[in-house]
């Protein structure tokens, strides 16, 4: 009876305790070192602590965002190029993040500028010193033949969106004042026959002479209304003959920055 209990216990030491726990303590644990060495300025190692933290990580970790944040920040601070390039790449992947805080994700965003001309620094040829430089003989140059033709990109289209709507409200206003012009030009003739009327009368046919007053009122409305509107038209006409012929200068378009949109270009 002794030696069952005793054989009971000792399988009851032995039974192994499930690692998922465990495992999930570790990236927390290691998590927490990063910070703190970020926080204590120990930047080589809180990058290094937080590569091996996103390592470990789950891709749906909730604090993966933060992990990924936390080790740009210590790779920038770094200084270093190679450190920029792995900061890039850190900034990259946190800002696509759904569940990045937008306030880190304005910060990694205006800090891609320089990390990125700091990462491309370390792929500058670095120049022989002048000494080494003297010693060796300068190659030839390529025969004429054999170089190759340099390549200029052509110029932009110029933007004309301006030009075409001046122009068609040119267009639209010329019409518009011709055709007031032909209504004034028919209220003439409807006044000389309300005069004939009139005069037909006696000059006594009160109808007559009221329509003799319309008429009038409307050729000078009708006119001046007209000469307005073709003045109007030829002004838009010359404004549409300057913007095709002047130098368009850069194309106007919408430019994002980090703080929304501007209107970029000249008018």
């Amino acid at each position: 009876m002794k030696r069952a209990l005793l054989l009971l216990a000792g399988l009851a030491v032995s039974t192994p305790v499930p690692a998922t726990a465990a495992g999930e303590d570790t990236t927390d644990v290691l998590y927490e070192r990063a910070v703190s060495a970020s926080q204590e300025g120990r930047h080589d190692a809180a990058a290094t602590l937080f590569d091996e933290v996103l390592g470990q990580m789950a891709p749906n970790h909730p604090l993966r965002a933060l992990a990924l944040y936390g080790a740009a920040r210590a790779n920038q601070r770094v200084g270093t190029a190679d450190a920029a390039c792995k900061a890039v790449e850190r900034y990259k992947t946190f800002i696509g993040l759904p569940d990045a805080e937008p306030e880190k994700r304005e910060k990694a965003a205006k800090s891609l500028g320089d990390l990125l001309a700091k990462c491309a620094s370390k792929d500058a040829v670095v120049p022989a010193p002048a000494s080494a430089a003297a010693s060796t003989p300068a190659a030839a140059p390529a025969p004429a033949s054999v170089q190759a033709p340099a390549t200029v990109a052509p110029p932009p289209a110029p933007d004309r969106t301006w030009a075409w709507v001046a122009t068609g409200a040119a267009g639209a206003s010329l019409v518009g004042g011709a055709l007031l012009l032909v209504l004034a030009d028919a209220a003439i003739d409807d006044g000389d026959a309300a005069m004939a009327r009139f005069e037909d009368s006696g000059r006594t046919s009160v109808s007559a002479r009221d329509a003799v007053r319309a008429a009038d009122d409307r050729v000078v409305t009708y006119a001046n209304v007209g000469y307005g509107v073709l003045g109007l038209g030829a002004a838009l006409g010359g404004l549409a003959t300057w913007l095709w012929v002047r130098d368009p200068g850069a194309p106007t378009a919408w430019a994002p920055t980090p703080n929304g949109m501007i209107w970029t270009g000249r008018f």
